[in-house]
Parts: structure tokens; sequence; C-alpha cells
């Protein structure tokens, strides 16, 4: 799935983080949400429900709305117990850099309240400004809503705080590829696709 792809993408970036992570990728059109260990992906779910199909609800019909279809996620993700939490993706690296130019991230994470005061912070903001933060000028429209998106998705699940992955899901996509291709090289008979093999 995406969301398991996404995982080990940003493991792949992540590895010295020994802790449980949970991840979020916030896109137009789905989130995708990911708990692991290591390499290890215990959890992986994708769900319709990305910033372009919730930017005409107002703040209540957002949370409701975000209650109500990650709730099964939310149980889950809560049995699992994430120790640290990372947003990946072209919005996640739009938000940090958003958040390092306003002296919002300490110690390489956003505090929750923190992102509730930046999404809050960001409506405010035109397009122009939000360039000037570093959102690039294609991602400037929609980029509140995204946001607000991820104020409530922080709030959902609890989340005490949360990183900006540099992998994500091309990465993890990559991995995949290249797996499948020393893996058929294998199968072959082709010695030099033994690289994880020892």
């Amino acid at each position: 799935s995406e969301a398991k792809l996404t995982y080990r993408g940003v493991r792949s970036q992540l590895a010295e983080i020994r802790e449980r992570l949970g991840v979020i990728d916030i896109g137009g059109g789905s989130v995708e949400v990911s708990v692991g260990q290591r390499r290890f992906c215990y959890f992986g779910d994708s769900l319709p429900c990305g910033f372009l199909r919730v930017q005409d609800l107002d703040a209540s019909a957002l949370r409701e709305h975000v209650t109500r279809h990650f709730a099964a996620t939310r149980t889950t993700v809560a049995e699992l117990r994430p120790e640290r939490w990372v947003l990946s993706g072209g919005t996640a690296r739009a938000f940090g850099r958003v958040a390092i130019a306003l002296s919002m991230m300490h110690g390489g994470e956003i505090q929750n309240t923190g992102v509730a005061v930046l999404a809050k912070h960001i409506q405010r903001l035109s397009s122009d400004k939000l360039a000037e933060l570093g959102v690039p000028r294609n991602r400037t429209a929609l980029f509140p809503q995204a946001g607000r998106l991820l104020a409530e998705l922080v709030h959902c699940f609890s989340i005490p705080a949360i990183g900006i992955a540099s992998g994500g899901l091309r990465h993890g996509l990559v991995l995949s590829e290249y797996e499948r291709a020393c893996l058929g090289g294998l199968a072959q008979g082709n010695p030099r696709a033994s690289w994880d093999r020892g």
C-alpha cells in the first residue's frame, strides 16, 4: 500500500530512530498513516480525506469529518503506541520550512500546540507571503487547507510533537523497485543481485 511504501521511504532516511514511529503523509486526495519500528511496518492505512476533499468544510465540520473517517485507524494506532511522529511529503517539507522561518520548530519537531497556532496563522497569509516563507508557488493556494487538516490529524491522534521527514513515498517506491529487480536477478542466478543476502 502507499502508506507502507511511505513508511519504508521515511525509514530509509531516518535509520537512527529506534523508537516506534508514526508517519503521516497528507496529499490532495488522500492521507496515509503508518506505524512501525525500524524496517518493519506494522500498520498502514490510506483514507480518501486529503486537503482537496475537505477544503470547503468549516472548523467544526472538519473536526467531525476527521473524527468519523479516522475512528478505526485511530484505534489501531493507539494500540500500537508510536513513540515518535513524522510528517512526510511535499506538504510536510513546506510546513517545515514555514515553521523554521517563524521559529516554531525546536529540536527538529513542532509541538502540537505549535501546529495548531501555525495552522491558524497561515490562514491569514497571502500567497506571496507564503512563498517568501518557503512554500512552493504551486502549493500556496491550498497550503492553508493542508495546514488545517494537519492540525486536526495531530489532535485526532493525540500527537505530542511531530517532525518533518525528508524521505517518503518516492523513496519507498524506488526501494521497492530496486528490491524487486535484485530478487529478479537472484531468481535468474545473478550473483550481483545478492547484495542483501550477505
